[in-house]
C-alpha cells in the first residue's frame, strides 16, 4: 500500500517510463490509456524521458454526452502539448453506445494495440 499521493505519482511515472521504453524498443510504439486528474498529472514530468512521438494515447474513462463530455481530453491537453504525444485517439462525442462502437474500431485498428488471446479484447501496453 502506498502511503502518500507523491508515492502514487512516483510509481505511475516510473512504471509508465519503464514500459514505454521497452515497448518502443521492441515494437516502435507504446499504447497508453489514461483517465484524468491524479493519474495524468505525474506523466507530464516525463517529457523527454522517451520518444513521445511513438506514443498512441487513448482515453479509458471519457464521457461522450452532457456537461462532463470530453473531461478526460481536457485533463490531458497539457500532457499532450508538453510531451508532444504523437498519436492522440479521442473518444467521439455522441450517444454512448455509438461512441463505444466507434472507439472499439479505433482501438482494434491501431497498430499500437494488440488483442488479448483469451478474450479478443484490445490489449494496450
Amino acid at each position: 500500500v502506498l502511503r502518500s499521493e507523491s508515492a502514487v505519482s512516483d510509481l505511475i511515472r516510473d512504471r509508465v517510463a519503464e514500459v514505454a521504453r521497452v515497448a518502443i524498443a521492441e515494437k516502435g510504439c507504446f499504447s497508453l490509456s489514461i483517465g484524468s486528474g491524479t493519474t495524468v498529472e505525474p506523466l507530464a514530468s516525463l517529457a523527454g524521458a522517451f520518444d513521445w512521438s511513438c506514443v498512441h494515447l487513448f482515453f479509458g474513462n471519457e464521457r461522450t454526452e452532457g456537461e462532463a463530455a470530453g473531461k478526460c481530453w481536457a485533463g490531458a491537453e497539457e500532457l499532450i502539448a508538453t510531451c508532444g504525444v504523437g498519436h492522440v485517439h479521442r473518444v467521439p462525442a455522441g450517444p454512448a453506445a455509438d461512441a463505444a462502437e466507434a472507439y472499439s474500431r479505433t482501438l482494434l485498428g491501431s497498430p499500437a494495440v494488440g488483442t488479448c488471446e483469451g478474450t479478443g479484447l484490445p490489449s494496450l501496453d
